[in-house]
């Protein structure tokens, strides 16, 4: 009897708990904290005892990967004001279980950055704003806003010529914002020196010979100047920060091809030491010109389909700040091979454009060695607009600007008035889509009333992957103003590129 109550209670354990134990779900992990812009969380759910399609749900702020299957990927919301909680629930059947996340708002960090204008010079006098704290930037650009939650948008801004620039999605606390026209370049230091030239093939400059003198210094901006020698001058030297200056003055000749003005034979070099001061006149700055070897510089350029090449140009630095231009090729051919002087010490620059349409394209390699060859030099495609079409009407601050983008670059849309007195916005994103922003609440938004004309392109700027990057130190226009508008300097630091699109217009409603 007792025998059959034993076996009777085993089977009837064995019915109520098929497999050893109850059908369950269970969702790792149970809680879990996170901050509003961050990183995704990975959560599963097991089901045991049983067999089913599990389902998710969330409630609260964020988002979910997939709503089936064995696990999901939790979002956070972009922004909190406050801390936030959120559940996660998963079910199969009549069986469920949850998970409890935390959302708390990024904490909080005092930027304190600096305005600069094109050179990289502090700009004082502008506003800036991030959230609703706008202060002024001191005399030497520098500024500083506490208890800002990242990522945040920085808006740089003058009330009086109604430019602003608008940086977003930024999290470093020591921007470096570029204030593109919005700030006075500084007008720089400046000095001028003369002298004789002796040496080299002779003087005055030999036929299909040409001599160029120049100054460098790490601060020097740009300086230089084709001459017949033997006398030499006055020429001109400008540079920013303090009163004086150390560094050479250089002095390089060269033999060209008449058919294509290159270089072919390289004559003499020489430098000599001096130390310029602000609004000074430095005469007999004799310089002579020792002979020197050649080196061959080689390599490619490669275009995007439908670009045509239009320029090549090649820069020579000796030192920091201290470089001339030695060549303009407006040749059509993808390789090139151009004669350059050894130096010890001395890079090259490549500088290439190429053109489609209405759309630009710029690239720079720097610091190359005057005798590298399989010198690659790679072109992007411009960024072209999108949407809205050209000659749009009725845009306002909840319109989407679209833009193919950059490729390795941040974009700059660039919203002119056409106008009236209406604000120029430059909107600086890595994003390819951006709309207005709204900036009533410092009296520059679109106007309220009547239709108002605006054009409207896109620039990229490489190689700025993020909007921190490109607030980085010295900030990210400073070797594009090196190619573009000081193409006899000593040229860039970095390699690089831009890319301009085409101009639509638009009206406001």
């Amino acid at each position: 009897m007792s025998r059959m109550l034993l076996g009777s209670l085993l089977l009837l354990l064995l019915v109520a708990c098929p497999g050893g134990g109850a059908p369950k779900l269970t969702v790792s992990p149970k809680t879990q904290t996170v901050v509003a812009g961050g990183a995704p969380v990975n959560f599963t759910a097991t089901l045991t005892g049983a067999s089913g399609t599990i389902t998710w749900s969330l409630s609260g702020p964020g988002s979910i990967s997939t709503t089936t299957g064995a696990g999901t990927t939790y979002t956070p919301p972009a922004s909190v004001a406050s801390p936030q909680t959120a559940t996660l629930t998963a079910t199969s059947g009549s069986l469920s279980d949850s998970a409890t996340i935390t959302i708390n708002p990024p904490a909080s960090i005092t930027v304190s950055g600096k305005v600069i204008d094109f050179y990289g010079q502090g700009a004082g006098g502008l506003a800036v704003r991030i959230g609703s704290t706008t202060t002024t930037t001191a005399s030497d650009g520098t500024f500083s806003i506490s208890n800002v939650t990242t990522p945040y948008d920085a808006v740089v801004f003058n009330s009086t010529t109604k430019v602003v620039n608008y940086y977003k999605g930024l999290t470093r606390s020591d921007p470096s914002l570029t204030a593109i026209n919005l700030a006075s370049v500084t007008p720089p230091k400046s000095a001028s020196f003369s002298g004789n030239l002796s040496g080299g093939a002779g003087f005055p400059n030999p036929a299909n010979h040409t001599t160029r003198v120049f100054f460098g210094s790490p601060e020097t901006l740009q300086s230089g100047s084709s001459v017949t020698g033997p006398a030499y001058g006055p020429v001109n030297a400008a540079w920013f920060g303090p009163d004086s200056t150390s560094g050479n003055v250089y002095a390089l000749q060269w033999q060209v091809d008449p058919g294509t003005n290159f270089p072919i034979d390289y004559k003499g070099f020489g430098s000599k030491a001096l130390t310029l001061s602000n609004g000074g006149t430095f005469n007999n700055q004799d310089v002579t010109l020792g002979s020197l070897a050649e080196d061959n510089l080689s390599g490619s350029v490669t275009v995007p389909a439908g670009y045509a090449l239009n320029q090549r140009r090649v820069n020579l630095r000796v030192a920091p700040g201290s470089g001339t231009a030695l060549l303009t090729d407006a040749s059509a051919a993808a390789s090139f091979s151009y004669v350059t002087p050894r130096i010890t010490g001395a890079t090259v620059s490549l500088v290439a454009t190429a053109s489609s349409g209405a759309r630009s394209s710029l690239a720079w390699k720097a610091g190359a060695a005057t005798n590298a060859s399989g010198v690659s030099v790679s072109l992007t495609a411009a960024p072209g607009l999108t949407v809205p079409v050209n000659n749009a009407t009725g845009v306002t601050i909840n319109t989407d600007f679209q833009t193919t983008g950059f490729s390795g670059g941040v974009n700059v849309f660039y919203f002119k008035h056409l106008a009236g007195s209406n604000p120029d916005i430059y909107v600086i994103t890595t994003a390819n889509t951006t709309k207005i922003p709204d900036l009533s609440a410092i009296g520059l938004g679109l106007p309220t009333s009547g239709a108002v004309s605006y054009s409207w392109q896109v620039i990229g700027v490489a190689p700025f992957t993020s909007t921190d990057l490109a607030a980085g130190s010295g900030g990210f226009l400073k070797d594009y103003i090196k190619v573009a508008l000081l193409g006899s300097g000593a040229g860039p630091d970095a390699d690089g590129g831009i890319g301009v699109s085409e101009t639509f217009n638009f009206t406001t409603p």
